[in-house]
């Protein structure tokens, strides 16, 4: 406190897990850096000694240690310290702690920190209680019991909320985390088996909700017997695709038996497969523009048990047949030009003719770049770029198609800008300002060469690009299958004016919203098939030269159905032929799960209890007590699933069931469930032995 080097401590005791302070006996001095024993008598042991008028003093007189000072003290024991207690110096303000650090170990080499800070001068006692009542955070594991055929689910709770529990937590041997959902106390993973056993468990000091760490849980061990088939999943795919592209194919485990003709390339050709891990990648070269599709077959492969894999799996996306923009540096040079580099330039480079390489404005054929656009659709085109001129005699190159003898000049000055130093927005032109007639270029569809030759030595280019006359249209949907209405975008190259929904030509479905404006759409369209394709014509849009559109790529899509994409998320076979299969063995078809929201992967015989989420077997009881009450029949139904009945029945035996014939009453429950709860006519009196059932028909 005076600024001297000196530290006293009167007394500094350390408080337990409780926030009561530990008794002296059990605590020793371990170690400190000085102490006074020859001009007055403070040894650092005065600081635990239990008397407030002793104190330890680091040394002072004929030498004075400098700062800064530490104390350690043995607990006797690892324990939890919740804090401690400082008394300073009663007699003088010589060696009153002002700033200071106090550390925690359990091993006395790795210190945390526990607190720091500034005291003022004073006689009064200091605490610091903020680690007292923590303790270590327990959790509990829950899982099924017995035998599973597939993934299942963990459900992990904890004693107090942690926010640092993710799967990376869980220590699982015979299997794998896939996910984990949950907040606060509660948390749900995923897990997927890879052997016959698998166990899991939460190791200690996993979350440290408290700074106490967290306490093990018990290992839970689940025995794993493969009964589902391999499931296959397509990703990695845009959704659309300007040339040869890689498709991942995985199956969430290993399998056997996968090559080339388990796969159907439509509008395109499988180059290669190639295993990576458990999933396969494939390359794929489109043959032509519009939907590249790939089928997996039925029953492809098998995993390591036997298990065949069932339905399919199919994959589309767009093949754009265009080229249009490059970076300028990126051209295939022959001779006459040159990349700089230039952080300005939008690619970090730019080409340019260099000063003094030109002295003649003479047309030579050898000194050339070269680009590959591939133009999607016969028509004229212009060509603009980003240009730089720094005079009149630097502003200048030929530009032409296809080994063209006689290219056109480009005076890149035509706007004003030769000699700002700054790239601009330019148009090919052979003429100078004012800027009249842009060069025009009659182009088929397909792959052609642009050559850019130098003409003025110091004349610079960054980006160039070809823009088509009329507006080109380009449509871009969803990659793969669609579940239900989706969202195709209709991009024109410039604003147009005249576009309208009914100019959307659909098979298979029908156009449910259209938005959009200028130069970008957006229609909504509504499935009624097992695909749609979808097509804009040419000159339903103008521009604002009065040109009229080229028509659109095409696009189509696989419809999925509601059940095929609910197989699909529950990682089993999705095929209607297997929709009566039992393949987690629990006796309960996998129509019936889909239709009554329970696990397919999971032996789960749940009976609906009215919760949400919506899920349980339809649940049968008596109206009220006594010789009136009637059979109540509840059940969950599926909203919006196409194809999908259900159909409540009574019977006086299993073998004599009859459709009901009363008003049912209708709950909703939240977007894909509604509650259904319909009376018997007969009542307990007339009739005492009743049955109940709901019949469920999915179609085709």
């Amino acid at each position: 406190m005076n600024g001297n080097p000196w530290t006293t401590v009167a007394e500094l005791r350390v408080l337990d897990a409780s926030g009561a302070v530990i008794p002296v006996s059990e605590i020793s001095v371990a170690d400190f850096d000085s102490e006074e024993t020859v001009d007055a008598f403070n040894p650092a042991a005065h600081a635990i000694d239990g008397d407030s008028g002793t104190f330890w003093h680091t040394e002072w007189g004929a030498y004075e240690a400098p700062l800064p000072h530490h104390l350690t003290l043995d607990l006797g024991s690892v324990r939890a310290v919740g804090g401690y207690e400082y008394v300073p110096r009663q007699d003088s303000a010589n060696g009153r702690i002002a700033n200071y650090e106090v550390h925690h170990s359990s091993d006395g080499t790795n210190w945390i920190p526990m607190d720091s800070g500034t005291w003022s001068n004073g006689t009064g006692t200091r605490r610091f209680d903020e680690d007292a009542g923590r303790r270590p955070a327990r959790c509990q594991l829950a899982g099924p019991s017995g035998t599973v055929g597939g993934a299942f689910d963990v459900t992990v709770v904890f004693d107090m909320a942690v926010d640092d529990f993710d799967g990376a937590d869980l220590q699982v041997t015979g299997g794998s985390v896939a996910a984990v959902r949950g907040v606060g106390y509660y948390y749900v993973a995923t897990i997927l088996p890879t052997a016959a056993t698998v166990s899991v468990s939460v190791p200690a000091d996993a979350v440290d909700p408290e700074g106490e760490g967290s306490l093990a849980s018990a290992v839970l061990s689940v025995d794993f017997i493969d009964t589902l088939p391999p499931v296959p999943v397509f990703s990695g795919v845009a959704p659309q695709v300007t040339g040869t592209f890689d498709a991942m194919l995985g199956f969430g485990e290993e399998v056997n038996g996968l090559d080339a003709s388990d796969l159907i390339v439509t509008n395109g050709t499988l180059d290669a497969i190639v295993a990576e891990g458990f999933d396969y990648r494939l390359t794929i070269t489109p043959a032509s523009e519009g939907t590249v599709r790939i089928d997996l077959v039925d029953g492809a492969v098998v995993d390591t048990v036997g298990n065949v894999m069932g339905g399919g799996v199919t994959l589309s996306t767009l093949f754009l047949n265009q080229r249009l923009w490059f970076e300028a540096e990126a051209a295939d040079i022959v001779a006459g030009f040159e990349v700089v580099a230039d952080a300005s330039a939008s690619g970090g480079a730019y080409l340019w003719t260099p000063q003094e390489s030109r002295s003649t404005w003479d047309f030579d054929a050898s000194l050339k770049v070269s680009f590959a656009p591939v133009i999607p659709r016969t028509g004229d085109y212009r060509v603009r770029g980003t240009t730089r001129s720094d005079d009149f005699s630097s502003d200048s190159f030929y530009l032409g198609f296809d080994g063209d003898a006689g290219p056109d000049p480009w005076h890149t000055n035509q706007d004003g800008n030769v000699g700002t130093g700054q790239f601009h927005l330019d148009i090919a032109n052979s003429t100078r300002n004012p800027l009249t007639s842009p060069s025009v270029f009659t182009l088929s569809a397909g792959a052609h060469t642009m050559e850019l030759y130098a003409r003025d030595d110091g004349t610079r280019i960054d980006t160039i690009w070809l823009e088509s006359v009329r507006p080109l249209t380009t449509l871009v949907g969803p990659a793969g299958a669609v579940a239900g209405p989706f969202t195709v975008s209709v991009s024109f190259s410039e604003a147009v004016t005249g576009f309208e929904a009914s100019d959307v030509l659909v098979t298979g479905g029908s156009v449910t919203d259209f938005s959009g404006v200028g130069a970008t759409y957006q229609v909504e369209l509504s499935p009624a098939a097992g695909s749609v394709a979808v097509q804009i014509p040419e000159g339903v849009a103008v521009d604002d030269e009065g040109a009229l559109n080229h028509a659109s790529n095409p696009f189509s899509s696989t419809v999925l159905s509601a059940y095929e994409v609910w197989a699909l998320a529950a990682g089993v076979d999705g095929t209607v032929a297997t929709s009566l299969a039992d393949e987690d063995r629990d006796g309960i078809a996998k129509l019936l799960e889909f239709a009554f929201g329970l696990d397919p992967a999971v032996s789960d015989r749940r009976i609906d209890d009215g919760g949400i989420p919506a899920s349980g077997l339809p649940r049968v009881r008596l109206s009220e007590p006594g010789p009136s009450g009637r059979l109540e029949l509840t059940y969950l139904r599926r909203r919006g699933a196409t194809g999908l009945t259900y159909e409540p029945e009574f019977g006086d035996g299993p073998a004599s069931f009859s459709a009901a014939t009363a008003v049912p009453s209708v709950e909703g429950v939240d977007e894909e469930w509604e509650r259904v709860t319909v009376l018997d006519t007969e009542n307990v009196g007339t009739a005492p032995r009743r049955f109940g059932r709901v019949r469920v028909t999915l179609s085709p």
